[in-house]
């Protein structure tokens, strides 16, 4: 088979975060923004809740060399945006592509 390997620089990943950052911002201040994701991602409060429990278990959230729901959010959404996740996967799918994302990176 043929290994691919994804090039980074790191106005990619700022790229990547900024556009992430625009996404969410209006989500804090607009409940209309939080529907509409909510709509677009139909297990999105599960897979953040799940997600934050597993943090909590493992004392890496809110701390200053962990997660915070903010980074948590982020990754979430870059995995739909990016299509290793899709709107039709079940919680436990998208916690095991988490996984794979973080043991990955």
């Amino acid at each position: 088979g043929c290994a691919t390997t994804t090039i980074t620089s790191h106005y990619y990943n700022y790229q990547l975060t900024h556009d992430a950052s625009h996404a969410l911002t209006p989500m804090e201040q607009n409940h209309e923004s939080i529907q509409n994701l909510k709509e677009l991602y139909p297990h999105w409060n599960q897979i953040i809740v799940l997600t934050k429990i597993w943090c909590l278990q493992r004392g890496i959230l809110n701390r200053h060399d962990g997660l915070t729901m903010e980074h948590i959010a982020l990754l979430i959404l870059y995995m739909y945006r990016t299509k290793l996740v899709g709107p039709r996967m079940g919680p436990p799918q998208v916690m095991s592509a988490l996984f794979k994302l973080l043991a990955d990176t």
